[in-house]
């Protein structure tokens, strides 16, 4: 991922200050909130990926302990009820996550 600043493009990496409010999209102000709720498919499918994948990449070990440090505000009970719970007790075929649908991390050199 990369951050647009002051006319320059630079990994995501170089901007610690923006990792947390980047986790924390249901805080974010949308026209309407009930669209958040056609976001919880996808983030529950993003996070089954980052934890698919985390072993793989340094990147996403770091997104993933950040992510469980602030889990219950990344993933509101008013949206995701229990569904994050449902996924640590019987988490999605990882293996099958892990071989079928890689997610590219882009690095900079």
């Amino acid at each position: 991922m990369y951050v647009y600043a002051e006319g320059t493009l630079s990994p995501f990496r170089q901007h610690p200050e923006k990792y947390k409010d980047s986790i924390h999209v249901f805080a974010g102000d949308f026209t309407c909130d009930s669209d958040k709720y056609t976001l919880v498919d996808t983030i529950l499918g993003l996070w089954a990926m980052c934890s698919a994948q985390k072993l793989e990449h340094p990147e996403l070990q770091e997104l993933h302990s950040l992510i469980c440090k602030h889990r219950a505000t990344v993933f509101p009970v008013s949206f995701f009820d229990d569904l994050i719970e449902v996924m640590d007790r019987a988490p999605p075929d990882m293996e099958r996550l892990r071989d079928s649908k890689r997610l590219h991390v882009v690095t900079h050199p």
